[in-house]
């Protein structure tokens, strides 16, 4: 769910960057021995800025924000809310991860356990609190943030697996704003030469410029 987080914050917000993208293999080790060379965790996203290597995408979001400060929230209380509602979806919702795995294709809706119940619950109270505390289309606020780019394939998930019906109004808020930009980023991805149903993964980013 994460791995194309940093990859959607950066294209809405239009930080320049080159994308690398490599195909799972089979083989495991092989495939750690070479993601390796890009990522000292051998997994993604990464980001790769001159010397520098930034892996994890709730740290790369917190180096883009050094030298860019649109990725957070102006607003101090807004700011604050927006980096736990991340770091909640960056580590949680682990039913939401298993039971609907990422695609941008339409698919069968997962069983209705307790588990997913609960968690259905959270975003919907997380959204409505977002959108009706700070007041705008997006989650804190009037413009799209880190904390949107790390929902924003819950939103696609929630759609595709015929979810959406599932929350009580935060779903058609966010849908009129929160999601076009994501859509059109998602577009993008899908632009031909991709094909969205092979297991690509984005594996490095590497800025066009200092950032």
């Amino acid at each position: 769910m994460v791995a194309a987080v940093p990859w959607l914050l950066m294209k809405v917000l239009r930080i320049p960057f080159a994308e690398a993208l490599h195909h799972f293999i089979g083989d495991k080790t092989e495939q750690r021995r070479q993601w390796r060379a890009f990522s000292p965790s051998a997994q993604v996203p990464a980001l790769a800025n001159g010397g520098e290597t930034v892996w994890d995408s709730l740290a790369i979001a917190e180096y883009l924000a050094e030298r860019h400060p649109q990725v957070w929230p102006q607003d101090a209380a807004a700011r604050a809310w927006a980096r736990c509602a991340a770091a909640e979806m960056h580590s949680g919702f682990p039913v939401l991860r298993t039971v609907c795995n990422f695609t941008l294709q339409a698919a069968e809706p997962p069983c209705d356990t307790l588990g997913l119940q609960r968690e259905l619950a959270r975003l919907d109270a997380l959204w409505n609190e977002g959108l009706e505390r700070f007041g705008g289309g997006f989650l804190a606020g009037g413009g799209f943030c880190a904390a949107d780019a790390f929902y924003a394939p819950v939103v696609l998930r929630l759609r595709c697996y015929g979810l959406a019906g599932r929350l009580n109004g935060a779903v058609r808020a966010i849908r009129r704003t929160h999601f076009r930009p994501a859509r059109a980023a998602t577009m993008d991805f899908r632009r031909p030469g991709r094909n969205p149903k092979r297991k690509i993964r984005l594996i490095c980013l590497k800025t066009k410029e200092a950032i």
